[in-house]
């Protein structure tokens, strides 16, 4: 439900695919989040890290691992990114 009120506000960008990408699996690992709960997530890489680990073992969990192996510059900006269309989609 988040991702597809974030698709008005993405284009065919690798950004955009990745910002929808994460969502999904944030979506399909916890079920009813909220865009306040995926901000609150997202907003701290220690709760996003504590996130990931307090997943059961899933698909959804070893792409969301991957997430977190980026360089700590390039997911801040990801995060930062994917953050702005977040309070786009809450708006």
């Amino acid at each position: 439900m988040i991702a597809e009120k974030m698709k008005q506000y993405c284009d065919e960008s690798p950004f955009s695919k990745f910002s929808l990408k994460l969502i999904a699996l944030l979506e399909g690992s916890k079920p009813n989040l909220t865009i306040d709960n995926v901000i609150s997530i997202l907003d701290n890489r220690q709760e996003f890290e504590s996130f990931v680990i307090g997943l059961e073992p899933s698909k959804n969990k070893a792409e969301l691992e991957k997430v977190l192996k980026y360089n700590e510059d390039y997911l801040s900006q990801l995060v930062s990114q994917v953050l702005t269309l977040l309070i786009k989609a809450k708006n």
